[in-house]
């Protein structure tokens, strides 16, 4: 997730910076970040969304609008893992019911 987060907010920054310069900054800005090895890691991406792997709620889409942008119209269909945020500070999957029993085992 790091290293998703480094390279989404890297790319965002540049982007944003370059395109404050003007319009044939932004657009050489645009082409820098779209060589076939960026695609490959949109692609990525994308397929570890589509599977559940990671979910867009983990992502910090505040702080990462390129994130945002371009995973907007990707849907979640997966349910590879559950997410990793939590309820009261259990993951999800693990959180207990109040009015439930524990059970403890022997």
């Amino acid at each position: 997730m790091t290293a998703l987060h480094n390279y989404y907010d890297a790319r965002g920054r540049e982007k944003h910076s370059f395109s404050l310069r003007g319009p044939r900054a932004k657009a050489a800005m645009d082409r820098e970040w779209s060589t076939p090895a960026d695609r490959q890691i949109d692609e990525f991406v994308r397929r570890t969304l589509l599977s559940g792997f990671v979910h867009k709620n983990e992502v910090l889409t505040h702080y990462l609008p390129e994130f945002e942008k371009t995973f907007a119209d990707t849907q979640e269909v997966g349910v590879g893992c559950p997410p990793t945020k939590t309820d009261r500070g259990a993951p999800r999957s693990l959180a207990h019911d109040p009015a439930a029993p524990i059970v403890l085992d022997s």
